[in-house]
């Protein structure tokens, strides 16, 4: 009788045990697939990292680099509306003036003075305090040599300094935050 029952038993439980294998296969198969992507993942970043080691080798500013590839990422409505938020914010604290609380000098005797995109520029320099080629081509949208000669042109006229050894200015001209308006 005992031969009986390992046979009953035996043939309930083959099909667990076919079950079980056909899981555990599975389930290695799931594993491995996971572990060869984090492998290919791992190497990705590494990749990355050796990418961002060489553009900050060659004087990029790998924040800066990490920011634009986070903007590149949106779509121009969302750039917008982050830009939006971040100057409402930057205004409500402080951090940055209004827009109408400058008005830029146009009585310098200079051709520039009269260039209305001049007047921008040197609007978003002071108002931001950032004298940059870069900085200005992205925030007007213009090219690189008209950026690099309205900063020239600032640092003739004294609203930025030379370029320092690093290649940053200083922007020496301030807004004033006061909330009163002088009538003149």
């Amino acid at each position: 009788m005992t031969g009986a029952l390992t046979e009953r038993d035996e043939a309930q439980t083959a099909p667990r045990r076919v079950s079980n294998t056909i899981a555990a296969d599975q389930l290695r198969g799931i594993v491995e697939r996971i572990e060869r992507l984090e492998s290919e993942k791992a190497g990705i970043a590494s990749d990355i990292a050796d990418v961002f080691a060489e553009a900050k080798g060659n004087g990029y500013d790998v924040k800066t680099l990490r920011k634009v590839i986070k903007l590149r990422a949106m779509d121009a409505a969302e750039r917008d509306e982050a830009d939006h938020m971040l100057d409402t914010y930057s205004v409500a604290l402080g951090l940055k003036p209004q827009m109408e609380m400058f008005e830029p000098d146009t009585t310098m005797p200079n051709e520039t003075a009269d260039d209305e995109l001049y007047d921008k520029a040197v609007i978003v320099v002071i108002r931001d305090q950032r004298a940059s080629t870069s900085y200005l081509q992205g925030v007007l949208a213009i090219g690189y040599n008209r950026a690099a000669s309205l900063i020239e042109c600032m640092e003739d006229k004294g609203i930025v300094g030379p370029a320092n050894h690093v290649g940053k200015r200083e922007v020496l001209c301030r807004v004033e935050q006061s909330g009163s308006s002088s009538g003149s």
